[in-house]
């Protein structure tokens, strides 16, 4: 027998239950190695007219170790490095071909790009030394080789979207998802997780307030979910859906100006302690702008990372704070905290929900980005 193939993951036992069914047990008395010892497998089960086997390795680890059939050629004739191409990505990518016709659908429906779809039949290809495709026209046919290759290989197919099936449907219903979001969404973030906890109660949080910056950092080498953050989001990696639109506020406690303000606003703020989110925000270069046009005093400026305890510190006769409205919309009503006299007002700032791109795939974190637009109380639109 010739191993043409390998593929590790750590979801031993899951796999074991699915594959066994309709499997027989292979001895593993055979010679199965391709830089494995043959004693370190302890188990292995062979799927019928699959060309494949799955051989325990570990408590953590399993192989997939295909062989070769001469309908479609033997690799290991070939260079060890065409040995480690055919792997489940470009076996799936190569039935997605085959049933939707074309390069260009199968890119769409795996949501990567054509030229990614392209460089793994190659690999494919090289690996078992036979052509799968041909063009015709605007989409693609098998060869004869390519049908009796995708033939053997799809039970290894249908197992793994069983596979994938059990797995989605257990996270759907329970699981852990992390969230990462700035100050400002606290004034409607609860109200979405209510609703989430009404639709799907088995599903649990982590959740972690931080600048924007910080929150999206996170999120790009996947520590975070899903982030709820001010400002723009750029890159591939990145998907985004937009929240709306909230206006920061200079303010100041009644209580401070009535104590402070004697209608100049040059001789206020020479002295006025300042409050605003830390330099790391990307809107605190034009709050400092607006601060510095109305004459504050640099040395007077205090840089804090938790917009809620700036909030309190200015409700508290602390100085002026650059504050969300959404957060101090009471506190304007009831009087308590007040604009400041003559002082241009901040901008106005677009918030969003984003996920790493390759993840929107997924439906729990679909829905929790749906969910999030629809909770949202900002503005749709600048006044």
């Amino acid at each position: 027998m010739s191993i043409c193939g390998i593929y590790s993951t750590p979801r031993l036992e899951a796999a074991l239950r699915v594959l066994s069914e309709d499997s027989v047990e292979y001895s593993n008395q055979n010679h199965l190695w391709l830089g494995i010892n043959p004693g370190y497998i302890s188990r292995a089960i062979l799927v019928p007219q699959s060309g494949c086997c799955l051989a325990a390795v570990s408590d953590v680890c399993f192989v997939l170790i295909f062989w070769c059939r001469p309908a479609y050629g033997c690799c290991c004739r070939k260079e060890e490095t065409s040995v480690r191409n055919i792997n489940l990505a470009n076996l799936e990518t190569a039935f997605w071909i085959a049933r939707l016709g074309s390069f260009t659908a199968a890119a769409e429906r795996l949501y990567t790009t054509q030229p990614a779809i392209s460089a793994r039949m190659r690999e494919l290809e090289a690996a078992l030394g036979v052509k799968l495709f041909v063009r015709v026209g605007r989409g693609v046919e098998l060869t004869m080789e390519g049908r009796k290759f995708l033939e053997d290989a799809e039970p290894i197919f249908q197992q793994f979207e069983a596979l994938t099936g059990s797995v989605n449907s257990a996270y759907a219903s329970g699981g852990t998802v992390r969230i990462g979001a700035g100050n400002i969404s606290m004034s409607w973030f609860p109200n979405m997780i209510r609703e989430m906890q009404r639709i799907v109660p088995d599903l649990t949080y982590d959740v972690e307030i931080d600048l924007a910056g910080k929150v999206l950092q996170k999120l790009e080498v996947r520590k975070l979910d899903i982030a709820i953050v001010a400002g723009p989001v750029h890159g591939d990696k990145l998907s985004s859906a937009p929240l709306g639109y909230d206006r920061m506020l200079w303010v100041a406690s009644a209580e401070f100006l009535t104590e402070n303000w004697a209608g100049n606003l040059l001789e206020f703020l020479r002295t006025a302690p300042i409050w605003c989110v830390q330099r790391e925000s990307f809107y605190w270069t034009e709050a400092m702008r607006i601060i510095m046009e109305g004459g504050g005093n640099p040395r007077h400026f205090n840089g804090i990372s938790n917009m809620a305890a700036a909030h309190q510190i200015v409700l508290g006769g602390g100085g002026v704070g650059c504050l969300s409205s959404m957060l101090i919309r009471q506190d304007l009503e009831a009087g308590t905290l007040q604009l400041i006299p003559d002082l241009r007002q901040g901008g106005w700032v677009e918030f969003s929900v984003a996920c790493v791109a390759e993840s929107r795939k997924s439906k729990i974190i679909s829905q929790i980005m749906d969910m999030a637009q629809a909770s949202s109380t900002l503005k749709r639109q600048r006044d």
